[in-house]
């Protein structure tokens, strides 16, 4: 399966993760059916081993307004990090970033290179 999420309820916690390609509307029906069942404090999204095409600038607004008009609302003090392969899907993550905080989501995102630095910055432990 081209991408897939656990939930760790006791450590409010969801790890995606991308293998190989997923187009934009599979990328989207994962997250609405993740929204349905009540998002956690803490998100991490593992793209280290996504080889599709990298999300438009109008796809990845999409997935702001998706989750900023329908999604459950997020503890306070809630982190999403994007960890991501290289410096096209890092720029790509940067604009999601950008285009998160302008749309002023209720949670912060930030952009890592490996999954121990996001894990750091979320505060989980292995």
């Amino acid at each position: 399966m081209p991408m897939t999420y656990h939930i760790d309820r006791p450590r409010s916690l969801t790890l995606f993760r991308l293998d190989d390609e997923v187009s934009f509307d599979a990328f989207k029906a994962v997250i609405e059916r993740y929204r349905d069942e009540g998002p956690t404090k803490y998100e991490l999204y593992d793209f280290l081993n996504f080889s599709g095409q990298i999300f438009t600038l109008t796809q990845l607004n999409d997935l702001v307004q998706l989750t900023k008009h329908h999604a459950p609302p997020r503890p306070p003090g809630s982190k999403t990090a994007l960890v991501v392969p290289g410096p096209m899907s890092f720029g790509a993550s940067r604009q999601y970033q950008s285009l998160a905080a302008m749309n002023e989501l209720p949670w912060h995102t930030e952009v890592f290179k490996t999954i121990e630095a996001a894990r750091s910055w979320l505060g989980i432990e292995d």
